[in-house]
């Protein structure tokens, strides 16, 4: 518990001295539509019941919202959210911890966050400005369709969470921004709101180009496309499972498919196979509750979905090199 706390005091001074931030880690709390913490403090959010919020934020449907100010949201804690997030930012910095590993955004920098993330520790500078998107899932496979493959490449198998602007791309990203803006103002004309989806769908796709041109792409597109669907589900699975710790067989149950198929397909698109990924979304979990919060080690095995305390120590151990408590203990010497 003292080491948590201390951890807790020492990195946030260190990034505030360093930074002469504020922090402020609701930067996503009028989208709380229920509190679900289960004893963890997290809270899980979407974008329904919006309507109460709409005089602090540019525009909502329970689809996808707009928003570009948020230093008037009050402080609350961790939130696990339901929806998809672009953050561009246009002056300052942001920091804010994902599944427990911190990213930063400075001007011309744009973050993206798949749905089924937590988000916690947010920290802004005194001078800020951003633009954010938020989407459902089937608003962001509605809009960009076979182009989805792009955004789930990227945010589930290269793990990319950001990319640099150019002073053209970000008003590129500016223009389309307030197209939006001033055509919801039209939504009651005819096709007002095709004319607004239409838009959102060219914001995405510049997005994604800019993507596509920073980030790896390791198959074409015809190569890719023929088991496509089961790799985007299952990775959409992982993410959206409370206890991620499950065998192969699972998870192919659920898409329909045996496990020996959903490892080669794994395999095939990605280099690794069903369980490394598996693996994978677990660790994070694990790294998450023990440097984030003040669960027992009992507490988080439980949460996690492990059988007994025992089992949990070794996985840890093998994927760690150390002891659930070692990890614990290691957070105050890694502020430092």
């Amino acid at each position: 518990m003292e080491n948590f706390k201390t951890k807790s005091v020492l990195y946030f001074c260190k990034f505030a001295l360093k930074e002469k931030c504020l922090t402020i880690r609701t930067v996503l709390y009028p989208f709380i539509t229920a509190t679900m913490d289960n004893g963890n403090g997290i809270k899980s959010i979407n974008l329904d019941s919006m309507e109460v919020y709409q005089d602090k934020i540019k525009y909502s449907d329970g689809d996808f919202a707009i928003l570009d100010n948020i230093r008037f949201l009050p402080d609350i804690k961790a939130l696990k959210i339901g929806f998809h997030i672009i953050i561009v930012c246009m002056e300052g910095r942001l920091q804010v911890d994902v599944n427990g590993n911190t990213v930063t955004a400075s001007a011309n920098e744009v973050l993206f966050f798949p749905s089924n993330v937590i988000l916690d520790n947010y920290m802004i500078s005194p001078v800020f400005e951003c633009k954010i998107l938020c989407m459902t899932d089937n608003v962001v496979q509605k809009l960009l369709q076979k182009k989805v493959e792009i955004w789930n490449k990227a945010l589930y198998i290269t793990k990319t969470s950001g990319i640099k602007l150019s002073d053209g791309d970000r008003d590129k990203f500016n223009h389309y921004y307030y197209l939006i803006i001033n055509e919801i103002d039209n939504l009651n004309v005819v096709f007002g709101k095709e004319i607004v989806e239409s838009l959102l769908r060219a914001a995405l796709l510049f997005i994604c180009s800019l993507i596509q041109k920073t980030v790896p792409q390791k198959n074409s597109d015809n190569e890719y496309s023929g088991s496509k669907s089961i790799m985007d589900n299952f990775l959409k699975t992982i993410s959206s499972e409370p206890i991620k710790h499950r065998p192969v067989s699972f998870y192919a149950e659920k898409l329909c498919i045996t496990p020996k198929y959903l490892t080669m397909v794994c395999q095939k698109y990605s280099g690794k196979t069903a369980s490394d990924w598996i693996n994978e979304y677990v660790v994070q979990d694990i790294n998450y509750y023990l440097k984030n919060t003040t669960k027992s080690i009992k507490e988080i095995a439980d949460t996690l979905g492990f059988d007994n305390l025992s089992f949990f120590g070794k996985y840890v151990k093998q994927h760690f090199g150390s002891s659930p408590r070692g990890v614990r203990d290691s957070i105050t010497n890694t502020a430092l």
